[in-house]
């Protein structure tokens, strides 16, 4: 693992004067909105297997220049003004934005009535994991995204005084501690998202909350898990962005044809966990080559300049404003850096993914381990049918 606290040249902070001339190698955000309503980010129509102009202009002309990249890095440490006095660069990351307005059309029909960020792993719901991961990485602050008929989030993360009443009545101190808990464990908002529209457009309903301070966005399809040994995915991009005062892309490497359906980064240099990012393909189809293994799952901490890019960001496929076309956009003036984070990943939007993750965090329950191993062990896969 490539040690954190360290300088990291390829990410590092421009000064001053070193950013990108604007005339050649850094192209305004209206321009590039131009060159993606002339040619989709996602590939052309030809059917080619070949990379849209917009994508190579990223690869050819308009990386950031790693000589200049490799200036003191002032974002990680401190550093005298012109009176000698010393102030970190970074602001601190208290604030994160949850969406969480998706129909959860893969899980239908548990999902017509009940919103599938409550569906459980094992006896947690999977949305209380990814506040717990927000609060086990320093996050004070949290707004949930909420589309209709989501109001049991809600009422999860709420006190219960009748619940509460019965249980202190029944003597039940263990569940009491448990319920009581929960509705303290962060400062939690909502908001209503009126329309799907978008990863991109469901987190510009979060430009308020988050004001000019850094922020993570945390999907609730993907539920991560780190071992005590290492610490929460988004405590990890929290050092990646202290480190380089840039948005950075929580990534993992897929292998096989499954990384169609995320969005795949565009490397520049890269040097131990962290890459350049240059571009990101969303979801990039069968006729568009490849141009990494790294792919985006659901952790980002964004750099409070992603709004405006977002008001100017083109529809992509569906016809919905993707957070990674802008991320893309914000590349391009050299912003963003991808970190390869440690843990284990459950896409919990799929089925797949949500068995698997039953199971595992069912072995990790002290109380479950040694039944639920032992049933496993007795099952004979191929007579079951």
């Amino acid at each position: 693992m490539a040690d954190m606290e360290t300088v990291v040249p390829i990410c590092g902070a421009l000064d001053d004067d070193s950013k990108l001339d604007a005339g050649n190698q850094n192209q305004s955000i209206e321009k590039i909105n131009e060159d993606f309503e002339q040619e989709n980010i996602d590939g052309n129509d030809s059917g080619k297997n070949e990379k849209p102009k917009v994508v190579k202009d990223f690869l050819k002309g308009s990386k950031t220049d790693i000589k200049k990249l490799k200036r003191e890095h002032r974002h990680s440490k401190k550093r005298n003004d012109e009176d000698g006095d010393s102030f970190p660069i970074t602001k601190s990351v208290t604030k994160a934005v949850i969406p969480a307005a998706g129909f959860g059309t893969r899980f239908l029909p548990a999902t017509k009535a009940l919103p599938k960020e409550m569906l459980p792993i094992v006896n947690i719901p999977s949305i209380q994991h990814i506040v717990q991961e927000c609060v086990d990485s320093g996050i004070t602050d949290i707004l949930i995204i909420l589309g209709r008929g989501k109001s049991s989030i809600e009422n999860h993360f709420d006190k219960s005084v009748e619940l509460e009443n019965e249980l202190r009545s029944a003597k039940k101190a263990e569940y009491l501690k448990m319920v009581q808990k929960i509705s303290k464990m962060a400062n939690i908002t909502y908001i209503r998202q009126k329309e799907m529209r978008g990863s991109g457009w469901a987190v510009h309903y979060a430009k308020t909350f988050v004001g000019d301070d850094p922020f993570l966005v945390l999907f609730g399809d993907d539920v991560m898990y780190t071992t005590p040994s290492q610490r929460p995915v988004s405590a990890q991009l929290v050092e990646a962005y202290k480190q380089t005062g840039k948005s950075i892309l929580g990534v993992q490497k897929i292998m096989g044809e499954d990384i169609r359906k995320y969005g795949v980064v565009i490397p520049g240099k890269q040097e131990g966990r962290y890459s350049e990012v240059t571009g990101i393909l969303e979801k990039p189809d069968a006729s568009v080559e490849l141009p990494s293994r790294l792919t985006s799952l659901g952790r980002f901490l964004l750099t409070p300049d992603i709004f405006k890019i977002l008001e100017h960001t083109p529809k992509g496929k569906g016809n919905e404003i993707f957070l990674t076309d802008a991320m893309t956009i914000q590349a391009k003036k050299g912003g963003v850096c991808a970190y390869e984070f440690e843990g284990r990943r459950y896409d919990i939007g799929d089925r797949q993914g949500f068995l698997e993750a039953q199971v595992e965090f069912g072995l990790r329950d002290p109380a479950l381990h040694d039944g639920f191993a032992n049933y496993l062990k007795k099952i004979k896969v191929d007579e079951i049918k």
